[in-house]
């Protein structure tokens, strides 16, 4: 919920930290009816949470080389 809030308000966490729970459940109530552009957006052009996809399996060998090749 906090990605959804900082994301459609272009608050900052700490912003969102200091509104009232109250406030916050309104908006969400407000985006009921009312959705924030880009969530319409993904909706209409049919894009997918990849949380609905399966896990990806990666052993620590893999991780390692992975990190190893972006230079960390």
């Amino acid at each position: 919920m906090t990605g959804l809030i900082v994301s459609a308000t272009g608050w900052t966490i700490r912003e969102l930290d200091e509104t009232p729970w109250p406030d916050a459940l309104d908006l969400l109530d407000y985006w009921l009816d009312c959705p924030p552009v880009h969530l319409m957006v993904k909706d209409y052009m049919g894009i997918k949470d990849h949380k609905d996809e399966a896990p990806v399996s990666v052993t620590p060998e893999q991780f390692m080389a992975m990190a190893r090749g972006a230079g960390l």
